[in-house]
């Protein structure tokens, strides 16, 4: 199922993070810049994912929380996403550790 058919909310995994601007992009394809406080919640109010995104009760824009670890969080993800990742941790599944 396609993430704009779903109605799941939206985790931080669903955002992309562009480490050469520090920023990160929603599926809705907004900016999210980050070390600042982005006031203007116009632009998320009009976004077609705006109900499973934001979930502030005063109707603020989403915010996300990161560290200087998110590059290395990012590459992770990738080496995740390859076919022989995947392969290797499927292997681990039906390994089961001896009762000693």
């Amino acid at each position: 199922m396609a993430l704009d058919e779903s109605e799941r909310k939206l985790t931080k995994a669903d955002f992309t993070y562009h480490e050469e601007s520090n920023s990160f992009t929603c599926p809705g394809e907004q900016t999210l810049n980050l070390v600042r406080k982005c006031k203007d919640a116009e632009v998320c109010a009009k976004c077609p994912y705006q109900s499973r995104c934001c979930e502030s009760k005063k109707g603020e824009a989403r915010t996300i929380t990161t560290d200087d670890k998110e590059p290395l969080r990012q590459d992770m993800n990738a080496k995740m996403a390859k076919q022989a990742s995947k392969d290797i941790y499927k292997q681990r599944k039906v390994v089961v550790e001896p009762v000693m």
